[in-house]
């Protein structure tokens, strides 16, 4: 099962969600959008899968997003 992680609302019915998760042995980040249908939250198509070994690659991209917004 999913360790999630954090979640990211985009509207009532669709949401980001960032979690850990294990897939034939490798350990990943998983970030992916997910609807609501129903009760439930069920994943879509839409998202990405990098493997844990580059979370700090992946944190120091987010770093240079942040500080380009920061920039304006």
């Amino acid at each position: 099962m999913d360790n999630i992680i954090g979640e990211i609302p985009k509207t009532n019915t669709k949401k980001t969600i960032v979690s850990l998760t294990e897939f034939k042995g490798n350990k990943l980040i998983n970030i992916r959008e997910y609807f609501k249908s129903g009760n439930d939250w069920l994943p879509t198509k839409k998202g990405v899968m990098i493997t844990t070994t580059k979370a700090s690659e992946l944190v120091s991209i987010f770093e240079k997003v942040e500080d380009e917004v920061k920039k304006g």
